[in-house]
């Protein structure tokens, strides 16, 4: 008893959170509930009056993941993390053209993985800005070309190198 009062405890706190706008914060608790309580607790006597703990916490995670304002505040949370890097891609652009093309696939991967937040619209503009410079585009297509080749090569190499000469 006193583990599902810890549960469920745990699982209202998630619930206030959530209503509360701390969705990152209700949704991870709720996902440490659903994994410490999946089913351990089915059985035992009291579980069919109060629930499978789990499965709640299941229920408020998809509650979570399909509320628009939740996705958005999970998103934005991801793509800051990783607009982190763009800053230093940036500098590295600056002193060497061939990071354009890291930049430019950075900025594509954040806006492709988070299209409902701020970070990811921002970074979909920039991106497309960089598409839309013409002499810019051309150079990130052969600097991509650049890349598969020397990736290609340096693969060949190492077959030889392991005796794979029909690979190579």
């Amino acid at each position: 008893v006193w583990i599902r009062r810890g549960g469920s405890a745990s699982r209202d706190e998630a619930r206030k959170l959530f209503l509360d706008g701390k969705y990152a914060e209700a949704r991870k608790l709720a996902k440490g509930v659903k994994v410490m309580y999946g089913n351990i607790l089915e059985g035992l006597p009291g579980a069919p009056v109060t629930g499978n703990l789990s499965r709640m916490a299941a229920k408020l995670i998809e509650e979570i993941d399909a509320d628009p304002k939740a996705q958005e505040a999970l998103q934005e949370r991801e793509a800051s993390v990783k607009a982190k890097a763009l800053p230093r891609l940036e500098k590295e652009a600056k002193r060497d053209q061939s990071a354009q093309y890291d930049l430019y696939k950075k900025l594509e991967s954040i806006a492709k993985s988070y299209p409902k937040c701020a970070t990811g619209r921002q970074c979909a503009v920039r991106a497309g800005k960089m598409r839309a410079d013409r002499s810019l585009a051309q150079f990130l297509h052969r600097e991509e070309e650049r890349r598969a080749i020397a990736s290609a090569l340096q693969r060949a190499e190492q077959y030889e190198k392991n005796g794979l000469h029909d690979d190579a």
